[in-house]
């Protein structure tokens, strides 16, 4: 297993101005790692690439425990966007697999 990571900041320095910065760091301990949290319009959803895992799926649960969006991530390089402006607020799930064995879940609260 690779022992990469993609880290991310957003700025909103002045307010109508947002940057973003991605940065590649060491594994520690997560997995996947939804930013930021609580979100209100854009979830960027980091995960440990895999080389080698197949296919690899982000699926997002509701707070009624519908999957609201299945993505295969295989060629995302560890990082995917989720726009959850149009969703109700709530806490959401994020799960991560790799070729359907479900390596880990990242709990996301969404606030408008």
């Amino acid at each position: 297993m690779s022992d990469e990571w993609w880290d991310i900041e957003i700025h909103n320095d002045p307010p109508n101005l947002r940057s973003l910065e991605v940065e590649k760091r060491n594994f520690v301990w997560d997995i996947i790692k939804a930013q930021p949290n609580p979100a209100n319009s854009t979830v960027w959803i980091t995960y440990r690439d895999e080389p080698g895992a197949g296919k690899i799926e982000i699926d997002i649960w509701d707070p009624l425990g519908r999957i609201i969006l299945k993505s295969d991530v295989t060629s995302n390089k560890g990082i995917f966007e989720w726009s959850s402006s149009n969703v109700a607020e709530g806490i959401y799930l994020v799960r991560l697999s790799f070729d359907g064995k479900i390596i880990d879940t990242e709990k996301i609260t969404i606030q408008h």
